[in-house]
């Protein structure tokens, strides 16, 4: 339900989305593609940050901004993801809340 919620407002915000599930669909996607921002469920199944990041960090054409978000219950998950190269990382009522912002924010950040 959230990732159609994100879908639309980066829609309505007039950005393509794709979906991908796994850390070699994301390293698959920003090889070929590259996308302005990567936004990534921290709990994701199946799809191990950590390896997701370090394919948008090292993409051929250079490093994609990564917007994380997870759990307001797992700050030590959040503090992970920041240290692991995560532009930012913020609970999913954040996302919501602050959605255009934060994806200036970090696109900024490029």
């Amino acid at each position: 339900m959230l990732e159609s919620r994100i879908r639309e407002k980066a829609r309505a915000m007039d950005y393509d989305v794709s979906v991908v599930s796994t850390a070699q669909a994301v390293r698959d996607a920003v090889d070929s593609a590259p996308p302005d921002l990567l936004v990534l469920d921290l709990q994701a199944e199946g799809l191990p940050w950590r390896e997701a990041v370090a394919a948008a960090k090292e993409a051929a054409g250079g490093p994609v901004p990564v917007l994380a978000y997870g759990q307001h219950t797992k700050p030590d998950v959040l503090r992970a993801a920041r240290d692991g190269g995560c532009d930012k990382a913020v609970p999913r009522s954040q996302l919501m809340e602050e959605f255009p912002a934060l994806i200036e924010q970090v696109r900024r950040r490029r």
